[in-house]
């Protein structure tokens, strides 16, 4: 259930109240407690399979993405240096004309990687992986009480809060 809630996301919303538009975004908290020993990593990685199936065929479409995007640069690299070359043309002719329109090169966005996991990063890099992927992520850690312990710390109030305001889907 905690995998499937971290690929629908954002997506999907309740209405506690019946008659007012009070909208929450669910989020899934999942832990496997048991005493050492009791295989809980592997039971764990058996219910991440299909997530790792989807993250496999993220990666190998951000790849073919990218390898696009190398080519569409180079594209708009050469474009941008034969609009340079004519605007310098038109500008011998006339000093004052528009170029505007003449330098105006398409700009070739890189592509992300669509992210369903994120495994033990920092409150900043998990908040980048999170304005990436507005949908949501599944993050997880192997051991809770490491997690616990770190945000413990005096210098970990920036994850703490992170933590505490991000427990809703619908926060910025």
């Amino acid at each position: 259930m905690t995998s499937l809630a971290g690929v629908l996301g954002r997506k999907i919303a309740i209405r506690p109240q019946e008659r007012t538009n009070w909208t929450v975004v669910a989020n899934m908290w999942g832990i496997v407690v048991g005493r050492p020993g009791v295989l809980k990593s592997p039971a764990i990685e058996a219910t991440l399979a299909p997530l790792k199936r989807l993250i496999a065929k993220a990666t190998e479409q951000y790849g073919a993405a990218y390898e696009d995007y190398k080519l569409n640069q180079a594209v708009a690299k050469v474009r941008a240096e034969v609009a340079e070359k004519t605007a310098r043309k038109q500008l011998e002719k006339d000093s004052s004309a528009d170029l505007s329109a003449v330098l105006a090169v398409d700009k070739v966005d890189e592509p992300l990687l669509k992210r369903y996991t994120a495994n033990d990063t920092s409150p900043a890099s998990l908040g980048e992986l999170l304005r990436q992927n507005q949908n949501g992520l599944l993050v997880y850690r192997d051991e809770l009480v490491s997690l616990l312990k770190g945000l413990d710390r005096e210098d970990q109030a920036e994850g703490r809060g992170f933590y505490l305001s991000g427990w809703a889907g619908d926060r910025p």
